[in-house]
C-alpha cells in the first residue's frame, strides 16, 4: 500500500488513503482489506485471490484496490486469514 517492494516494519503514510474515509481494516497473512461507507478495498499478495479482485488478477497488488464485487455494499465487518478473506453486510 506504500509503493514499496520490500517489507515496511514501521508505520508508514499511505497516500492512497486520502481519498477513502476507512471505518473497518482486516490484516491477513499477506493482504489487508480495508472498508468504507461503500466500498471495500484489498491489496497485498493475491496469489490464491484473497483480495477478491477476480480469476484474472492472481498477482500482488500494492495499492489499495476496490474489490468489484462488492462495490456499494455497506460492510459491517471484516476478517482475513492466510489465504482468505471474509465481509459481514450491514
Amino acid at each position: 500500500g506504500i509503493t514499496l517492494l520490500a517489507d515496511c516494519r514501521t508505520p508508514a503514510y499511505m497516500s492512497a488513503f486520502c481519498t477513502y474515509c476507512c471505518r473497518v481494516v482486516a490484516c491477513g497473512g499477506e493482504h489487508t482489506l480495508a472498508a468504507t461507507a461503500t466500498t471495500v478495498l484489498a491489496w497485498g499478495n493475491n496469489i490464491h485471490s484473497q483480495c477478491g479482485l477476480g480469476p484474472d488478477t492472481i498477482t500482488s497488488v500494492w495499492r489499495p484496490t476496490p474489490v468489484p464485487a462488492l462495490a456499494g455494499v455497506q460492510v459491517s465487518q471484516l476478517t482475513a486469514g492466510r489465504a482468505h478473506s471474509l465481509c459481514v453486510s450491514a
